[in-house]
């Protein structure tokens, strides 16, 4: 996946941070391969902030732990770059000079193409510099490490001196509590082919040649450990299905409460993507209602603004943008005792429609639940 503004995704002016890619930008990819493709395990590779977002996903979106097989972290920290005096000297000017750039060139931001600008990397210089993982509103994302407990190998080197130092992904790895997970750091002294920078880490011939094997046996040792336990979990679901009446498939509605049924009419300016959301806090929610008035104050005709996210969690669907009206989209929200299951069903228009760019959405809220949401 490549984050807004990055490669082949979507380019936009709306200022974003790390977090903006946790709640969003990943939760519409893992929603198409999950959801869409209906892939049933993943395994992750990451590289710098790649690694930090996804930690932030995981912990905002705890379903998805039991879909992916072990990550793979290439150069990621967040709070441990300034363990040192001279590190920490290195970030406050960093961090200032970016201030005044408005940006951080590519190669300080450890790539070989794209900046990133001082909004987006604020969060990583104050992480590092703080010493903690807090996001907005005060969310310790470093307590809720530990919750994650899929297997991570973490792959550091020499020669990443700023941003991704061996200290800060020791720390990083060590915040995950799990024993299973593996740091691999790699040096001219250790015997290894270089003191690999932060960019080369992930993209140079000699990572491929002695780094990628690496990665490769960490994953297929995973799923051979993966395929023990899901054979050990089959035989004792068949051991208490023979002494269980129990019908766990049984179907009811949920009741939900509708905030708007509507339509984008700005051209895609807003910069919205097809995606499902699941939103339950009010961070999140105050940047999608800010997104959505982007253009126009389509929030002016939504049943309600103010949600108690102590009771409540909002459904957001989007659709992809249309070439015309009359498009709009419909839900059935039901659950079993193991799931929340959203039907969405997509109404197209019969005979002639006008031609106008669309986007159709449909917005609710429902009760909280710990039950995982399989969006269909």
């Amino acid at each position: 996946m490549e984050w807004r503004n990055h490669g082949n995704s979507q380019k936009t002016e709306h200022k974003f941070n790390f977090e903006t890619i946790a709640k969003f930008d990943l939760k519409s990819t893992f929603n198409f391969l999950f959801n869409i493709k209906n892939l049933k395990n993943i395994d992750c590779l990451t590289h710098s902030g790649g690694g930090i977002v996804l930690t932030m996903f995981l912990i905002n979106n705890p379903s998805y732990k039991s879909k992916i097989n072990s990550i793979t972290l290439f150069g990621v920290q967040a709070f441990g770059a300034g363990e040192k005096l001279n590190s920490r000297i290195k970030l406050l000017s960093s961090k200032y000079l970016t201030a005044i750039l408005g940006k951080v060139p590519s190669k300080t931001a450890g790539s070989t193409e794209h900046s990133e600008s001082y909004y987006t990397m604020k969060q990583w210089f104050d992480w590092n510099l703080k010493n903690n993982f807090i996001g907005e509103n005060g969310f310790d994302y470093l307590k809720k490490m530990s919750q994650i407990n899929v297997p991570i190998l973490s792959i550091c080197a020499k020669g990443d001196h700023f941003i991704a130092p061996k200290e800060g992904c020791e720390k990083f790895l060590k915040a995950f509590k799990n024993e299973k997970n593996r740091l691999i750091f790699y040096s001219k002294e250790n015997g290894n082919l270089e003191n690999y920078n932060h960019s080369r880490i992930l993209k140079s011939k000699s990572s491929k040649k002695e780094i990628y094997p690496k990665v490769e046996q960490w994953i297929n040792e995973r799923k051979t450990i993966m395929k023990k336990i899901v054979l050990m979990i089959l035989l004792s679901i068949f051991v208490l299905s023979c002494n269980s009446n129990d019908d766990n498939s049984e179907m009811t509605n949920i009741e939900s409460t509708l905030i708007a049924k509507d339509t984008l009419f700005g051209n895609g300016d807003e910069g919205i993507m097809e995606q499902n959301l699941e939103i339950t806090d009010q961070n999140t929610w105050d940047n999608l209602i800010s997104q959505m008035n982007s253009v126009n104050n389509v929030s002016d005709n939504f049943s309600e603004i103010d949600i108690d996210f102590s009771q409540y969690k909002v459904i957001a669907i989007f659709d992809e943008i249309k070439g015309s009206g009359g498009h709009r989209l419909e839900l059935n929200i039901m659950s079993n005792s193991e799931n929340i299951i959203v039907n969405i069903t997509k109404v197209v228009p019969k005979g002639n429609a006008t031609t106008v760019i669309t986007q159709p959405f449909h917005i609710v809220k429902i009760l909280n639940s710990d039950l995982p949401i399989i969006f269909e």
